[in-house]
């Protein structure tokens, strides 16, 4: 049993050996929190820009916004989480990435759909659920 685990030990990576590309890893995980970060900043502040000729842009705009940014954050957080715990690899992770990437492209597609939708729920309803899609979800 100990010879066993004293061959595992010896067999693993270390950073400067390994080969598939995990020693950009460190690097491009900080950059990529710090990346998605700013679109999330951007889109929030797009948003606006996307259901402003419906809705202005009011208090009741800003903070539907800001509500559904934060709610969608701390969605993609707890699922981001469950899924790191069940798949901890960076290729998921990237994947995820990327996923969220094509949403962030979909939204200009879905704008005027859900906005059109929206309407009959007046300014209150209206300015959060157009805020939705806009919110960049992770």
């Amino acid at each position: 049993m100990a010879k066993s685990v004293i061959a595992k030990e010896t067999s693993r990576e270390t950073p400067e050996t390994a080969t598939d590309g995990s020693r950009l890893l460190p690097y491009l995980l900080p950059a990529s929190v710090f990346l998605s970060g700013a679109v999330i900043m951007v889109l929030e502040v797009l948003g606006t820009r996307l259901i402003a000729p419906v809705y202005g842009t009011s208090l009741y705009v800003w903070s539907a916004l800001i509500a559904v940014t934060l709610l969608s954050l701390s969605i993609g957080y707890w699922l981001g989480g469950w899924v790191a715990d069940r798949f901890p690899s960076p290729a998921v992770y990237f994947a995820i990435f990327e996923v969220a990437a094509i949403l962030v492209v979909a939204v200009r597609f879905v704008r005027e759909p859900v906005v059109v939708a929206t309407l009959a729920l007046g300014l209150r309803g209206g300015a959060v659920a157009a805020a939705a899609p806009s919110s960049g979800r992770r």
